[in-house]
């Protein structure tokens, strides 16, 4: 799934086969629901909207994290369950609280 601009909400049952998921630029996006343990690469980079991830959401598994631009996002539940985690881009997090 590769981001619009327009997209506002991602539908629930994405299945454990989704491995990588692009949503740059879906200037509507408010919040990102449980994604699928299988889930390696995670792109929302400037979802100027994105306010939280859920408290479910499950990083374990990911090896690339792009939160870039992600300006309204103030917390990041699980982030320091990320141990294979490769890459993480977090600039522009502005109500970020801490790692």
């Amino acid at each position: 799934m590769f981001g619009s601009g327009e997209c506002g909400e991602i539908p629930d049952g994405f299945g454990e086969v989704l491995r990588d998921l692009r949503l740059p630029n879906c200037e509507k996006l408010e919040s990102l629901s449980p994604l699928p343990s299988s889930l390696e690469n995670l792109n929302v980079a400037n979802c100027i909207s994105l306010e939280n991830l859920s408290d479910h959401f499950n990083l374990e598994g990911l090896k690339d994290l792009n939160l870039t631009n992600c300006e309204k996002l103030a917390d990041i539940p699980g982030l320091e369950l990320i141990e294979s985690s490769r890459t993480l881009y977090m600039s522009y997090c502005s109500k970020e609280k801490a790692l």
